[in-house]
């Protein structure tokens, strides 16, 4: 598949990355429909935020349809559409249970791959996502995608 992955501070590339597959089975894999590009990114593109792997898929924030979900999701079938934050949150934690979601003791940051470890992001044709049915919020049908992304 292509992605926009990381070669160094202020150089990127398209490239031909391997599809990621479901790891856990609370995963799900998301075909991408729409990316947006955080200030985040933008932080990793110009050399402020050091650290991450060169070849990893940068994206924080997207919008996609689910292609195959893990055998413990509960919310998320094939087809059904969702947008997802900028990190996973697993819903258990001290923090994801008083609704603090981006302080999850046990979740990645998407787009944060370092010494080969973290969660490719979103800026490519598949993603994968980790705890799902805590991650992402499904998206209405009467809401168009670009004014919900």
């Amino acid at each position: 598949m292509q992605a926009v992955t990381f070669l160094a501070p202020r150089a990127v590339a398209c490239a031909a990355v391997p599809e990621p597959r479901l790891e856990q089975a609370t995963d799900v894999l998301l075909r991408v429909d729409l990316a947006a590009i955080c200030g985040s990114d933008l932080h990793v593109y110009r050399g402020i935020e050091r650290g991450l792997d060169a070849g990893t898929v940068l994206g924080h924030e997207f919008l996609g349809t689910v292609v195959e979900a893990g055998a413990a999701v509960r919310a998320f079938r094939p087809g059904a559409r969702a947008v997802s934050p900028f990190s996973t949150s697993c819903g258990r934690c001290f923090f994801c249970t008083r609704g603090l979601t981006s302080r999850c003791v046990e979740s990645p940051l998407f787009g944060w791959v370092e010494q080969a470890r973290g969660l490719h992001g979103g800026q490519a044709e598949y993603v994968r996502v980790p705890h799902a049915d805590a991650t992402l919020v499904p998206h209405p049908a009467d809401v168009p995608a670009e004014q919900f992304a």
